[in-house]
């Protein structure tokens, strides 16, 4: 009994790991899309997120680069002592002054949010680039 105990709980570590930053940033995106909101809007929409209240610092890492073009959000987890991502959203501002979003996946399982509530989330901050209005 004690055996099939240790391997449910190995399984479990092993099958919600998450990954470094260094191996997330080398996954395809699973979804990608140019808003036509401006790069701090569509920053602030992410990041003042209901969904994302669940979130507490140490699920949610951003790495703002030097030149103030690019951010990563990172969701993720403790884990052994490091984070380990399972979720990598980086907004990127194009030469038309839209924010280019992208986001990649860790293969394993993220219990707190899954890749629809993620995708949803995103569509929701990037929307106005998604709708055309007609004025007849």
């Amino acid at each position: 009994m004690k055996n099939i105990s240790i391997l449910i709980t190995i399984f479990a570590l092993t099958a919600c790991t998450g990954i470094p930053i260094k191996e997330i940033r080398n996954q395809q995106p699973i979804w990608s899309q140019t808003s036509s909101r401006d790069f701090s809007s569509t920053f602030r929409c992410l990041t003042e997120h209901s969904e994302f209240e669940f979130l507490t610092p140490d699920r949610m890492h951003i790495l703002t680069f030097p030149s103030g073009q690019q951010v990563d959000i990172s969701i993720g987890a403790i884990q052994l002592g490091k984070f380990k991502n399972f979720y990598l959203i980086s907004l990127k501002k194009n030469q038309n002054q839209k924010t280019d979003i992208e986001l990649r996946r860790a293969e394993a399982n993220y219990m707190p949010m899954n890749q629809e509530n993620a995708i949803n989330i995103l569509n929701s901050c990037h929307l106005l680039s998604s709708l055309t209005l007609y004025l007849f």
